[in-house]
């Protein structure tokens, strides 16, 4: 997936130095696909790690976690990244500045309603929903670990003390909690 933002880099390179880009249409759209479709792809292979570091402390889960579902995974992540990149596939053009020079540049032809349409969905694919998940499978992953050791303890926590539902020791972490662990582990 980074060899694809990799190929891009010698055309922006040359694009910038010239101040001219002389690869034409073709070599427009393909250069602003691969670069988003590199963003999506990280993006929601983070998205399918956490998943999986999260089924994976779940003993009955082995099912999910063979070569074929991974293979479904990593076509759906190329799918639904390749489906992002296709309004930049669309919008990608070059066009000519005053002094004849030309840029590949994303031309947008759309209405403001669409524009902002194509912006808040950029926004929750790229941002929001993957972080969503990505907290979510951290939360209860934390939250799975810690009733685990405190089995293992007796019940007890930290300071030795038995836990009791109503005290902390029964649901879900906040996500502030989960935020906390995050920043401080990485």
């Amino acid at each position: 997936m980074d060899e694809l933002l990799l190929w891009t880099i010698p055309f922006f390179c040359v694009s910038t130095y010239t101040s001219d880009w002389m690869f034409g249409e073709a070599a427009c759209k393909l250069a602003y696909v691969f670069r988003e479709s590199n963003k999506y792809t990280g993006i929601l292979t983070l998205v399918a790690l956490s998943v999986d570091r999260c089924l994976a402390s779940y003993h009955n889960s082995a099912a999910l976690r063979r070569a074929p579902v991974a293979a479904g995974v990593c076509a759906a992540v190329w799918v639904v990244s390749l489906a992002a990149c296709l309004p930049y596939a669309i919008n990608a053009t070059v066009v000519r500045g005053v002094d004849r020079r030309r840029s590949c540049r994303l031309v947008r032809r759309l209405t403001t309603s669409d524009r902002r349409a194509w912006t808040y969905s950029q926004l929750v694919l790229g941002l929001l929903a993957p972080l969503a998940v990505i907290a979510g499978a951290n939360a209860l992953l934390l939250w799975r670990l810690r009733r685990r050791s405190a089995r293992r303890r007796g019940g007890r926590g930290a300071d030795g003390n038995r836990r009791s539902a109503a005290v902390g020791g029964g649901g879900p972490p906040s996500f502030g909690a989960v935020a906390m662990a995050k920043v401080s582990f990485s």
